[in-house]
């Protein structure tokens, strides 16, 4: 072995050792492997070429019926609609198949098709599929298209292989429209036989509203002003109720039989939840709006994907409710009160459908006021309330739910200082 042959072998061995040591005492082997990446497509795949669109490539898309809240009554999906969550929607096809889905926190009812999935609801070109809504108790479809017929064709290339002649066509949903209350004598005191409750409609037309044995009404209404006169000659007694009923049913506290009412206070405010901004929840702090809160938080109205937080919006996009279903309570500042002229009310979830809201008014630790009311989640109930010089209002869920609620509106002896939480 010649002299310049074992130089280069210990030169060898020397780098080999050298890369031993650097692979054993310094590479991290906390280090994942690196996967190798696929390799690039090569010229003959023609990566950049227009599709074959006479090549099926098998894939499923929703068709969908879009579902909204008809605020307006106008039967069309206009300004100030908003859309309507948990509606059922059934879709049958040529041989009596009936898929049902419900719209989500977007409108959307949705339906999957696709020629290459025989499991998709809609599967079968050159076929007539029926869509059709099911209304909720106490709501009525004012786009009058509660069934609609689709035809569906082949479209070779299409995602799903076959689309629609005409594609559904929004579902407009409303409630039907009240106004419910009663009359009730004072504590200790018997009902007079003479009460007489007259309702004047917007047009001016007035009727007489028939009581039950405890005093209760109820009576369909259209949108607008209306004015309730309740009366009892025998005490020479009248009182005045101004109801705006605008898209929702609406409940009065109680109308009690010789009542004297203060004034209402001047200045006029409505907490409709829309400043929240720094987060998608807060809570209201003591001193907003002139008040102080207790277990009223504010969030997005789609945050927690409830329909109830989605139906009970009435504006904007966001609204209230109470912290872990807990009493929420709304108080004057010290040696003030306020009135509570009314809000909209729901609740979050369909496993709450009827539950229980209390509503009571205090003033000096006296209560004042109670009201129970029954809560959907479908869509609110306006309580006009007009509840005056109070210093206190509880407000508690029987079954602590979460109600929602949105555009309190209050009255204030003096215009509350700008805050935002």
């Amino acid at each position: 072995m010649s002299a310049q042959f074992r130089v280069l072998v210990s030169v060898a061995l020397f780098v080999a050792s050298g890369l031993l040591i650097w692979q054993v005492f310094f590479v991290d082997r906390s280090q994942k492997p690196v996967l190798a990446q696929p390799a690039a497509p090569s010229m003959s795949a023609k990566p950049y070429a227009a599709r074959d669109w006479e090549k099926p490539i098998p894939s499923v898309l929703n068709i969908s019926v879009f579902l909204y809240s008809d605020r307006d009554r106008n039967g069309e999906y206009s300004t100030g609609d908003l859309p309507i969550s948990g509606i059922r929607v059934t879709a049958t096809d040529v041989d009596g198949r009936q898929t049902q889905n419900s719209s989500n926190i977007n409108g959307y009812a949705n339906f999957k098709m696709s020629t290459s999935d025989a499991s998709a609801p809609i599967s079968k070109p050159d076929s007539v599929y029926n869509f059709e809504v099911m209304a909720p108790p106490g709501w009525q479809v004012s786009s009058g298209n509660t069934a609609q017929a689709v035809r569906f064709v082949a479209m070779p290339g299409s995602v799903a292989g076959l689309v629609a002649e005409m594609a559904p066509a929004a579902v407009g949903l409303m409630p039907d429209l009240t106004v419910s209350g009663a009359i009730q004598s004072t504590s200790g005191q018997a009902r007079p036989t003479d009460l007489a409750l007259l309702a004047t409609d917007p047009r001016g037309e007035s009727r007489l509203i028939a009581l039950d044995e405890g005093g209760a009404f109820q009576f369909m209404a259209s949108p607008g002003d209306w004015l309730l006169l309740a009366s009892s000659e025998g005490l020479d007694w009248q009182l005045e109720r101004k109801v705006e009923v605008r898209s929702a049913p609406v409940h009065l506290m109680d109308i009690v039989v010789g009542e004297v009412r203060p004034e209402p206070m001047p200045v006029a405010i409505s907490e409709d939840f829309d400043w929240l901004t720094r987060s998608v929840i807060d809570k209201l702090p003591n001193g907003h709006a002139g008040l102080n809160w207790d277990y009223l938080l504010a969030v997005h109205n789609q945050q927690y994907q409830g329909p109830g937080y989605v139906n009970g919006l009435i504006n904007g996009h966001a609204v209230g409710y109470n912290s872990s279903g807990h009493p929420v309570t709304v108080s004057a500042r010290a040696g003030e009160v306020f009135d509570f002229v009314g809000a909209y009310f729901s609740v979050a979830w369909p496993q709450a459908a009827g539950e229980t809201l209390e509503i009571v008014a205090w003033r000096g630790g006296e209560r004042l006021s109670r009201k129970l009311i029954t809560l959907s989640w479908i869509g609110p109930i306006y309580l006009d309330a007009d509840l005056r010089g109070i210093d206190k209002l509880t407000l508690t869920a029987s079954h602590y739910w979460q109600f929602v609620v949105d555009e309190m509106r209050f009255r204030l002896a003096q215009a509350p200082l700008p805050t935002r939480p």
